[in-house]
């Protein structure tokens, strides 16, 4: 899940834009190209890359926007036609106040203790986890084949128990709101529009990074976009083992009147980025849980050393999927800005990333056989100081503060 750029993280907006190649990336410049004993992509299965408006996920956005919580700075942006049109339209449907209270006692009981970012963001990531309009119903986990099992399994290790609000309540608010009219009358096409908008680009960072990172794909990707607000992230995967597919969503953020080019132009970049980002999850998140294990001690030692509280306990480890995602996110930026990623990210992974994709370029394994090397290679005293030192820049910067 690739969360949006905060203030801080603004403040790169120029150059991060400039080292971003949209459409192009860095991936498949000269100094990037795979080793002569690289096992060569055309051994790979080839990725299909599907693009397609959901109304399922666009059901559940609508469904927030009616009745969760959302961040006021979020809410003072610029929105696309789109959202107007969507609060307009539920509006007018004056549901009613029986209706609006169970459903908003669903709402608060999903993940109560969590950030609203955290929380929603999940919300959405698991939108997958129902079936398709009207009924919203999805079989059983245990009606899936038993590999299928071990799979969502391995996904649930370690994370919190989610129940997600009863599909029933998708259902009666789908119905009541009469979404499906809306969807038909414009929303359909609007995200069919903006979808082909960013098709070659998508495509080609997608192929790129499949060609680079060497792990073969187990299923079709499906790549859908969200122009109803993004709630605090840019994009989300999810794999669905009822359709054995990964869909991959992207949460457009409109720009402002006025907005200057540097901006509009990270935010064109970065749309694409997310997309390298996200296909990591698909790609490595199975191999990073078995091998989370290697980074325990590491990041316990650091997090001690350093006072971090977002590097301390289980859940530090079990960050590691999105961590990795994030390194190769950021794999093609400038050196300047390396330090800028592993501080306002919070990955304590992307330097040491970085400095070991010599090995891995050189290694012609895939990225999910080099993870043990990976890991096991990250040095905790090494990092510490490492960390010391940068977190002391940013604080005489005024940019971080203690526990941060």
């Amino acid at each position: 899940m690739a969360l949006s750029p905060n203030p801080i993280r603004k403040s790169l907006l120029a150059s991060v834009a400039a080292a971003i190649c949209v459409g192009s990336c860095v991936l498949a410049a000269e100094d990037h190209a795979a080793p002569k004993d690289a096992k060569p992509a055309a051994t790979l299965p080839p990725l299909t890359l599907q693009f397609e408006a959901d109304e399922r996920h666009y059901t559940l956005i609508a469904w927030l926007h009616w009745i969760g919580d959302r961040d006021p700075q979020e809410l003072a942006g610029a929105r696309f036609p789109e959202e107007e049109m969507l609060e307009k339209h539920l509006a007018a449907r004056e549901l009613p106040e029986e209706m609006r209270k169970r459903h908003r006692q669903a709402y608060e009981s999903f993940l109560p203790e969590c950030d609203l970012y955290v929380k929603n963001g999940l919300l959405i990531s698991a939108s997958m986890g129902y079936g398709q309009p009207p009924a919203f119903d999805a079989p059983p986990l245990s009606s899936l084949e038993p590999s299928e099992q071990a799979r969502c399994e391995l996904s649930l290790a370690g994370l919190p128990p989610v129940e997600l609000p009863p599909a029933k309540l998708m259902a009666e608010f789908y119905e009541r709101a009469t979404l499906h009219d809306l969807w038909e009358r414009h929303m359909k096409q609007a995200h069919v529009q903006a979808l082909e908008h960013y098709r070659v680009r998508a495509e080609t960072i997608a192929q790129e990074t499949y060609a680079f990172l060497k792990v073969p794909i187990d299923a079709p990707v499906s790549l859908c976009v969200n122009l109803l607000g993004n709630f605090g992230i840019l994009g989300n995967t999810i794999y669905s083992p009822w359709e054995r597919r990964y869909l991959i969503k992207l949460h457009f953020t409109a720009m402002r009147p006025g907005a200057e080019k540097s901006e509009v132009d990270y935010f064109e970049a970065n749309y694409v980025r997310v997309v390298r980002h996200e296909l990591c999850h698909a790609l490595l998140n199975d191999s990073v849980r078995k091998q989370q294990h290697l980074l325990a001690k590491s990041l316990a030692e650091m997090g001690q050393a350093l006072q971090l509280d977002w590097m301390q306990g289980a859940h530090a480890t079990e960050t590691a999927p999105e961590w990795v995602a994030d390194c190769m996110g950021y794999l093609d930026l400038e050196v300047p800005l390396h330090e800028n990623v592993a501080c306002y990210n919070r990955n304590p992974l992307y330097l040491h990333f970085v400095e070991k994709l010599p090995a891995f370029r050189a290694s012609g394994k895939s990225f999910a056989e080099f993870l043990p090397e990976l890991f096991a290679s990250f040095d905790a005293k090494k990092e510490i100081a490492r960390w010391k030192d940068l977190l002391a820049k940013k604080k005489d910067a005024g940019e971080v503060r203690a526990g941060e």
